[in-house]
């Protein structure tokens, strides 16, 4: 099995989840505190990652490296700058997951990885077919990804296989979802929710029952 090193790039808490921000500040920072949290959970104990490195933001668990963001360059910097980190001593597989996927277990993302190691460089489409959740590159291979708007044509532009379309079978749907606005938790909570996150959607199903009673009285 191919051994690789996770990059994971989070925003902070006072950015991260901004189209989230119709729940209210709380409920934001809550959900992206717990998404985040469940992500790189399933990272960490995916057969075959034996690394796991997390730009931007700080997450309370062991085995992990932090690093802070890129002060300029957003998004791309803050991944490059994980890739970097990651290969500093030398060839390594690598994956960019982005920190966002609410369902992902770590046998999902492990049967993906599995999947990965059979190619150069590798993308997962999002459910939308539009973006990118997760790119690799085998070591020995450069790794330039490019997430964002429309990722998922320039990967497949640049060379970066397509496995979904190659594995659909492999492919988890909850490696596909990931959770940016009020519609993709809804998706996300079909699938099954980590447990952090599952927690956090159970505290805003509680606080809307309290602001609703409250505004009847």
């Amino acid at each position: 099995m191919t051994e690789w090193t996770i990059v994971i790039p989070l925003k902070v808490l006072s950015r991260a989840k901004s189209r989230l921000a119709s729940l209210g500040e709380r409920a934001r920072t809550d959900l992206a505190e717990a998404i985040a949290h469940d992500t790189v959970h399933a990272a960490r104990h995916a057969p075959g990652v034996t690394r796991v490195i997390v730009v931007g933001r700080q997450v309370e668990q062991r085995g992990l490296e932090c690093v802070p963001e890129p002060i300029i360059g957003g998004l791309t910097a803050a991944i490059r700058a994980g890739i970097e980190l990651a290969r500093v001593s030398g060839p390594v597989s690598t994956a960019v997951l982005l920190g966002d996927l609410p369902a992902l277990t770590s046998a999902h993302l492990s049967a993906a990885l599995q999947c990965a190691g059979l190619y150069p460089r590798a993308f997962v489409p999002d459910a939308s077919g539009a973006g990118t959740t997760m790119a690799t590159a085998r070591a020995g291979f450069s790794f330039a990804p490019e997430f964002g708007t429309h990722s998922a044509a320039r990967h497949r532009a640049a060379g970066f296989t397509d496995l979904f379309a190659a594995h659909p079978a492999a492919i988890a749907t909850a490696l596909r979802t990931d959770a940016d606005t009020v519609a993709d938790l809804s998706a996300a909570r079909r699938l099954g929710t980590s447990p952090h996150t599952a927690r956090a959607l159970r505290r805003l199903a509680e606080q809307t029952s309290d602001d609703r009673e409250l505004a009847h009285r």
